[in-house]
């Protein structure tokens, strides 16, 4: 999901001529700052990641694995695009419980 971001932002950088730019993300911000400084051809000066978690879900299961948070990574797209909107909206109050 954010590789086709971190693309944008380096064609972005190139296209401006920065150079050395410094670039800072929030949570899942900070990974793509991560990201776009390790696929950037010109070299960015500074990155920093802010309150990120170092493996996400770990949020959901002290135990979990990539192997064991397979089956739900897979199945979270193809929910989330069944859902109506009210059935998302109802969702809303718990995912953010869980985030904050």
């Amino acid at each position: 999901m954010l590789a086709p971001v971190a693309d944008e932002l380096v064609r972005y950088i190139a296209d401006q001529h920065l150079i050395a730019s410094t670039v800072i993300g929030h949570s899942l911000g900070g990974e793509l700052a991560l990201m776009l400084a390790e696929r950037s051809p010109t070299p960015v000066g500074r990155a920093m990641m802010v309150d990120a978690l170092p493996y996400l879900p770990l949020m959901f299961s002290l135990e979990a694995t990539p192997a064991s948070i397979a089956p739900m990574a897979a199945a979270m797209p193809d929910k989330t695009a069944v859902q109506s909107s009210t059935e998302f909206a109802a969702a809303e109050p718990a995912a953010m419980a869980r985030l904050s």
